[in-house]
């Protein structure tokens, strides 16, 4: 297993790709000398072509080039003699790149379709003894491009916010009520705040917490930020508060405080949910359902007094 040149396969979405870096680290630590090359859809490349640990990116842009796009990039893996493939999407799309990759060796930690994996573990790639919990950094942002710093907060201190308002679907989000209370709260105690997320929606309730809370202490990023961009603002940052979005494990991920917050969704790894440190649920019976569409109280049953006092607790 000396001087491999392997393929690391994960596609998407932003919140996976984060995680999977910290197993991109694990097993170039273990294997220092392998030539890791991350094959990620094109709107992570520049997140991943800044970590330490991997020597080279692929890219697909499923968006623009679909199915035609994925046909090209399994031929370009076969062209380039690749001698392991560690699939850590573990979907039926990446089983079937797999079985055509025409690499040898290729790990998954689970079976899923015939003979598209040799092997059904990671245990020899990486080091089981740590449990994610363990490190405090896994994650390393992309130097500051000119038109980002304008943004920015000058200040680096410990009185700077990331607000990571969106999420994927709206029962996962935070109402905007919410927002409103605990981002005027800390704006009155003195934290500087950035509104982070994208889309229409967000973009309007946005604007609604910013005019709400003024302009002072509040810049609104909504809708204005690349993925690269967001973690540029979260490094920026001392503390960030979300929902179950991707915002949240970029934060955990640069070694940052974070507080989040879950309703519907819910994370099964728990040694992961505890590096969070500071983890709010909704106050139902049914939280982390994944029923996107119930009609019960979910995430507005989070008090904004109680996520402000975490706050201003933080050490």
């Amino acid at each position: 297993m000396k001087n491999k040149k392997v393929l690391f396969l994960k596609f998407s979405s932003l919140g996976d790709v984060i995680i999977s870096n910290y197993y991109a680290k694990k097993i170039k630590d273990k294997h220092p000398d392998w030539h890791m090359v991350w094959l990620v859809d094109s709107m992570y490349r520049d997140i991943v072509k800044s970590q330490p640990w991997i020597d080279d990116v692929m890219t697909w842009n499923r968006q623009k080039e679909g199915n035609r796009g994925f046909v090209k990039a399994i031929m370009e893996v076969r062209s380039k003699g690749f001698d392991v493939l560690i699939d850590m999407h573990n979907t039926d799309r990446s089983s079937i790149f797999s079985f055509f990759s025409n690499v040898p060796q290729r790990f998954s930690d689970r079976y899923r379709l015939p003979l598209a994996h040799t092997v059904h573990s990671f245990d020899s790639l990486y080091d089981n003894t740590d449990e994610i919990s363990a490190c405090p950094k896994y994650l390393y942002a992309p130097p500051i491009a000119d038109r980002i710093k304008s943004m920015l907060y000058q200040q680096n201190d410990e009185m700077i916010i990331t607000a990571a308002i969106g999420a994927s679907y709206e029962k996962k989000r935070w109402p905007v009520k919410n927002w409103i209370v605990f981002c005027k709260t800390a704006a009155i105690s003195g934290y500087s705040l950035y509104l982070t997320g994208n889309g229409p929606e967000e973009e309007k309730n946005a604007r609604i917490i910013a005019d709400s809370v003024g302009n002072n202490n509040l810049k609104n990023l909504v809708g204005k930020l690349s993925i690269t961009e967001l973690v540029q603002v979260i490094d920026n940052s001392c503390v960030t508060v979300s929902g179950d979005t991707g915002a949240i494990h970029i934060a955990r991920a640069l070694g940052k405080k974070t507080i989040a917050m879950f309703g519907p969704s819910s994370i099964s790894d728990v040694s992961y949910v505890e590096s969070l440190k500071n983890v709010f649920y909704c106050d139902c019976p049914d939280k982390g359902c994944h029923n996107f569409e119930c009609s019960k109280p979910c995430m507005d049953t989070i008090s904004p007094i109680d996520v402000y006092d975490c706050l201003s607790n933080l050490k």
